[in-house]
């Protein structure tokens, strides 16, 4: 996708969809409040360049002559985000884990294993571009995914001051935890089917 203005908008709307990585970044915003957002926004966004560049080399000119290996890959996401979704339930039942943010790590690592960078790495990102032509197009990404995390982190923190703070967070933690395995599940059925 060469049109800037296409990729943008390409961008803009899986970016924003909710997904893995949204669902974490509205938990992170309800446990650590709006100023503890920096470290996760960049966490994000870092994890996000990493996995497309990394898919972009390695893996997308793989993916026709491997599809087995694209769908082990896809079950191996679908386990880690069945993982989180079991840990944030438990969590949510612990008084004390309601006043502990998720950490900074997990945002990280969930991230990078979001199948949204698969699309972006072999349908969105243009192909056949050098890398003084592609660096536009991954500061347009970075910006866009700076913009949307800053939403995502805000409305969990939002939904946090608006009543008690820890049954709200408590109610975010069960919210994620139900759409992140709602993701593993899709994922692992594309991988399967």
């Amino acid at each position: 996708m060469t049109d800037p203005l296409a990729f943008a908008l390409t961008a803009f709307a899986l970016l924003a969809a909710p997904g893995p990585t949204n669902a974490l970044l509205a938990i992170a915003g309800s446990g650590a409040g709006w100023r503890g957002a920096p470290p996760y926004l960049l966490a994000t966004v870092g994890a996000y360049l990493i996995a497309i560049l990394l898919l972009m080399l390695a893996l997308a000119p793989l993916a026709d002559s491997l599809p087995a290996a694209m769908s082990a890959l896809r079950i191996a996401c679908a386990v880690y985000l069945l993982i989180i979704s079991v840990k944030l339930w438990r969590s949510s039942f612990q008084l004390g884990a309601m006043q502990k943010p998720l950490s900074v790590g997990s945002a990280f690592t969930t991230t990078l294993l979001n199948p949204k960078s698969l699309v972006f790495a072999t349908s969105v990102f243009p192909t056949g571009l050098g890398a003084g032509q592609l660096l536009p197009y991954f500061a347009v990404f970075a910006l866009i995914c700076v913009a949307v995390s800053a939403a995502w982190f805000r409305l969990g923190a939002l939904a946090a001051s608006r009543g008690t703070h820890g049954r709200a967070h408590c109610l975010i933690c069960r919210l994620g935890s139900l759409a992140l395995a709602g993701f593993s599940g899709m994922l692992s059925a594309a991988a399967l089917g």
